[in-house]
């Protein structure tokens, strides 16, 4: 996960800067929009960005199939 227009020079105008201002404490958001580097599955939990990530190498069908019933 990440905001990978940063590293072309370009802006994230789609709104991606402005939902993750609000998702995120400032410091956290400004060195994930400024930087354009990508964001760890872990780090995305620990930073309430996501609430549950699949297990690695089992996909996420199972766990999504889980979660509606």
């Amino acid at each position: 996960m990440g905001l990978p227009e940063v590293r072309r020079g370009l802006l994230a105008a789609v709104g991606g800067v402005i939902r993750l201002q609000r998702q995120v404490p400032f410091k956290a958001a400004a060195e994930i929009a400024l930087t354009g580097e990508p964001v760890t599955a872990q780090r995305a939990y620990e930073l309430g960005l996501v609430n549950r990530f699949a297990p690695e190498g089992r996909g996420v069908r199972p766990g999504a199939a889980g979660l509606a019933r």
